[in-house]
């Protein structure tokens, strides 16, 4: 019998474990509803942190609402190299808006060096992912 309990216990500590890591996408998004409603709410200083949390543990639409944040003024100094720093770290997990703002971003030396050859770059995924912006940008770059 003791085997049987032994492999009913590891079969619940497993079972438990799915659970839990199934609703770390509900917990995340109930983090997101909640940061996207405090900027909604001009709450700046709150949705910053939200977002930055959620953003530092790799949610690529959190770092693209921080890179704005950044970009904007929005609860913090305007700071282009920081917007730049957030908008790549969203844009290489494929979010289009975030390439679209990156490529602008190296289009106009904002927050890096200047560098056509990576505006076109970064626009070109979010055009190929059908924004209609990067589409529009990809004839001004």
């Amino acid at each position: 019998m003791p085997c049987v309990c032994r492999i009913h216990g590891g079969y619940m500590r497993r079972l438990a474990l799915i659970l839990i890591l199934s609703f770390v996408p509900l917990l995340a998004r109930a983090d997101f509803e909640l940061a996207a409603r405090s900027y909604t709410n001009e709450a700046y200083d709150d949705a910053l942190r939200q977002f930055r949390q959620l953003a530092e543990h790799g949610d690529a639409t959190s770092q693209y609402f921080l890179a704005q944040m950044y970009e904007l003024g929005r609860g913090t100094a305007k700071d282009d190299a920081q917007a730049a720093f957030w908008y790549r770290k969203s844009a290489v997990q494929g979010h289009a808006r975030a390439q679209n703002a990156l490529a602008t971003m190296f289009m106009y030396g904002r927050g890096v060096a200047q560098d056509r050859s990576l505006a076109v770059l970064w626009c070109r995924a979010a055009a190929d992912q059908g924004l209609a912006e990067a589409q529009y940008n990809m004839g001004r770059v």
